[in-house]
């Protein structure tokens, strides 16, 4: 487990030199972030895959199967995901004035209402990805997927609150696998 956490941090972290140099020399304000941050997405996408693949043991016929139909539906969730992050956002905006009129009030419902909406989008994809795993794997598999999903999700937030909690650098223990 620590040794993904750590494969997936030097992947990060080499992703971030190789964008640095491939872009040149950084703006005022830093390099463009955007081209890091796909790079990154990437490495971990391949990880990802990699991982999901032994933990589920995979035969090559369901990974043909499987992985299409997954990421398409990770895709789906991450731009629904995207489009929240924007909703949350002006919600933010318009949630400003301690004592917003009736136009602001109804700005504030029509982002509540669209949350709830995004939220029914995402939960109505879940049960429809769920019964197409019916059709690809064992129940056991989609068990261990779910499992992995919510682990591996755990360790992404602990990767990054340990990149920003140390300045932006990852911190690697030389002692921990010893």
């Amino acid at each position: 487990m620590r040794t993904l956490l750590k494969i997936i941090s030097m992947m990060a972290l080499l992703s971030a030199g190789l964008s640095a140099q491939a872009q040149g020399p950084a703006g005022p304000f830093g390099p463009p972030e955007g081209r890091m941050r796909d790079r990154v997405r990437e490495r971990i996408k391949t990880i990802k895959v990699w991982k999901l693949t032994d933990e589920l043991n995979l035969s090559q016929a369901q990974s043909e199967k499987f992985f299409p139909v997954y990421n398409r539906n990770f895709e789906r969730l991450e731009e629904i995901e995207q489009e929240k992050r924007k909703v949350m956002d002006r919600l933010v905006d318009a949630t400003a004035e301690s004592k917003p009129d009736e136009a602001e009030i109804a700005e504030i419902r029509k982002y509540l209402d669209r949350l709830d909406s995004l939220d029914q989008e995402i939960q109505d994809l879940k049960v429809k990805f769920r019964g197409e795993l019916k059709n690809i794997l064992t129940e056991l598999q989609i068990g261990k997927l779910y499992l992995f999903e919510f682990r591996f999700r755990q360790q992404m937030q602990e990767i990054m609150r340990d990149i920003r909690r140390e300045g932006g650098r990852p911190h690697f223990d030389r002692n921990q696998d010893k």
